[in-house]
């Protein structure tokens, strides 16, 4: 019943989660799962790969941003919500998934088999802009307070003046 009020509401963006997929769900505050690598968004009603991740198997595998996700295992997104998407494409280190994607600025989808591995997401990343640390919290979990604390330390010693402190983008911002 619950499921079926949540479905109701037609909001690409809230779902709901028993027991068990919630558990699934707890890796990602922990900054580590099991799955291709792919930073993924509802975008016109399509499962559409905002990034996927620096060295991760979907990169290695040619998945781009902007890509259009059609298909998980012959299943079509376009049947599922985004979380039900995402747990499809999840799944143990090792196995495969196979992805009817399509490319932007193309017209014909391709099928491509990625490998899941295990995926760590760094929640804290810096670079010095001059004299002017641009820190970036891309999503908060578990680890992002010891991450802060560390790239802190870092500016500290590297004599920053001044820092950017950016969320933007960032699904908890």
């Amino acid at each position: 019943a619950i499921k079926g009020m949540v479905e109701v509401l037609d909001d690409p963006y809230t779902s709901y989660l028993d027991t068990d997929d919630y558990t699934a769900t707890l890796g990602d505050l922990a900054g580590e799962f099991e799955g291709i690598g792919a930073e993924v968004a509802m975008k016109d009603g399509q499962m559409t790969v905002t990034a996927p991740i620096v060295g991760s198997p979907a990169a290695e595998a040619g998945i781009r941003a902007g890509d259009v996700i059609l298909e998980v295992d012959d299943q079509p997104t376009s049947e599922m919500s985004l979380v039900e998407a995402v747990f499809n494409v999840r799944g143990p280190e090792g196995t495969s998934v196979r992805l009817l994607v399509i490319h932007p600025d193309e017209t014909e989808p391709v099928e491509i088999e990625v490998i899941r591995g295990e995926i760590e997401l760094a929640s804290v990343s810096f670079q010095m802009v001059d004299d002017i640390a641009h820190i970036r919290i891309s999503q908060f979990g578990e680890k992002t307070d010891e991450e802060l604390e560390s790239v802190l330390a870092t500016v500290t010693a590297e004599a920053a003046t001044g820092i950017i402190l950016d969320v933007r983008h960032n699904p908890g911002g």
